[in-house]
């Protein structure tokens, strides 16, 4: 295969939060006809989550990673996107990026969403950040929220672009801000408006014209969704005031910081006991 195309991005999504990761990811491969070029094989990096038995005949599920690849004029788009996890993330990554140095991929861009005190009634904020200081004079021509200050455990995306640094291939890590009080509640409810907004923003990075018609569509299905499943939330007067106090601060433009779900699943509870005390 050729492994030197003018310019070479990857993209790398995981099911996360609002699985905003793997829709965006999904949705790009789709919407490019992206061809599957390539099998990592990832024995030992994930744990056994299950058997697969068809006629009585017992086989493992496929552990390798797959990458598909667009063309075009400006170059080649590499896609990977993951289900879970790995539980070795170092080693992973470390493979993920043996490629990248073959294909000699120019930019990471790693896509998802993050727990945030975003209200669901707002339009999504897309914060990122970045392993070299000189990206961030790029992102701000697209209204990235930037300013992220933060020590602790790292996701796979923090983690991809932390080592890509190492090895002298720039990094992007954006981050579609998810509604946490929606998401805690309900982990696997997808979030399309987050995805929709982040996926904008990434064809415009890669100058890519793609039809959005379809992620459009979810977006107005999943709005009324989540949108019903608030207003359940809400008769409550408690939790009715809290979207309040959040909608009162994002148009206020205090930025919202990211935290642990639990924290925030916490903060809800100890506001709702304020009410009622």
């Amino acid at each position: 295969m050729n492994t030197e195309p003018k310019n070479t991005y990857l993209v790398v999504g995981w099911a996360d939060p609002g699985l905003v990761g793997i829709k965006v990811t999904n949705y790009l491969k789709e919407k490019l006809n992206a061809k599957e070029f390539y099998e990592m094989d990832l024995h030992g990096l994930f744990s056994v989550s299950g058997v697969m038995i068809k006629d009585d005949y017992v086989s493992l599920p496929p552990t390798g990673g797959r990458l598909y690849r667009w063309s075009g004029k400006d170059g080649d788009i590499i896609i990977f996107m993951g289900s879970e996890w790995p539980n070795q993330a170092y080693e992973f990554n470390e493979k993920i990026l043996d490629l990248a140095d073959q294909l000699k991929i120019k930019r990471i861009y790693t896509v998802g969403g993050i727990y945030t005190r975003v209200p669901h009634t707002r339009k999504p904020r897309i914060s990122a950040v970045v392993n070299k200081s000189e990206l961030k004079r790029y992102l701000k021509v697209y209204g990235i929220e930037l300013g992220m200050d933060y020590h602790g455990p790292s996701s796979m995306n923090g983690c991809l672009i932390g080592l890509a640094k190492n090895r002298g291939i720039e990094g992007i890590s954006l981050w579609g801000e998810v509604p946490h009080y929606v998401h805690q509640l309900v982990p696997q409810l997808p979030n399309p408006k987050v995805s929709q907004a982040l996926l904008k923003v990434l064809a415009s990075m890669l100058n890519l014209r793609i039809d959005f018609s379809d992620i459009d569509r979810e977006t107005e299905y999943g709005e009324r969704a989540i949108e019903k499943f608030v207003n359940q939330l809400k008769q409550d007067p408690g939790f009715k005031g809290y979207i309040e106090e959040l909608e009162k601060n994002y148009d206020e433009y205090i930025v919202s910081e990211s935290v642990e779900s639990e924290e925030l699943f916490k903060e809800i509870e100890n506001f709702l006991k304020k009410k009622e005390g």
